[in-house]
């Protein structure tokens, strides 16, 4: 979302010295705002697709609102689902980005479903293809990385990332 509202404010406190504020306790207009789907592995997996290359997608969603527009989203660009774990007990991660005009960015981001995956949620027996695209791991999700390389390995399978 996007607001003539938000100053920028320079102080140490801040970790890049420079602070996004907006008016303790004020409602603010807001000039633009969307709603899109997005992330380290959707976004690729959607791009891929596009391309017209046979694209998985495996990742998690919860059983929210959120979570079925991913998975709308996902199927509109022709990714396929079968990897997709629907979480009951996360919920779809999603992040806020507040942008002032023609300066910089900052994200809001709420850790969910995604980010709760671990190696036991990996089917190495459906891991059937040529490439991986390793998004950012992060949380518990992280575990899944030296098995996913091992498993890769092992199997011919060459590995692109984003480890950002």
């Amino acid at each position: 979302m996007s607001t003539k509202k938000l100053k920028v404010v320079e102080s140490d406190e801040f970790e890049t010295k420079k602070g996004l504020c907006l008016s303790l306790g004020s409602k603010i207009h807001i000039n633009e705002s969307f709603f899109a789907m997005g992330g380290g592995g959707a976004n690729p997996a959607a791009t891929f697709a596009e391309q017209g290359l046979k694209t998985a997608y495996f990742g998690a969603v919860g059983q929210d609102g959120f979570g079925q527009e991913v998975k709308k989203e996902l199927t509109r660009h022709g990714v396929f689902l079968d990897l997709l774990k629907e979480l009951d007990d996360s919920p779809t991660a999603f992040s806020v980005i507040l942008s002032l005009p023609g300066v910089e960015r900052s994200i809001l981001e709420k850790y969910g479903a995604c980010h709760n995956l671990t190696e036991k949620d990996l089917s190495f027996d459906k891991l059937k293809t040529k490439w991986f695209y390793i998004a950012s791991l992060s949380d518990k999700s992280h575990q899944m990385l030296v098995p996913l390389m091992n498993f890769a390995q092992e199997n011919g399978i060459k590995i692109s990332s984003n480890p950002a």
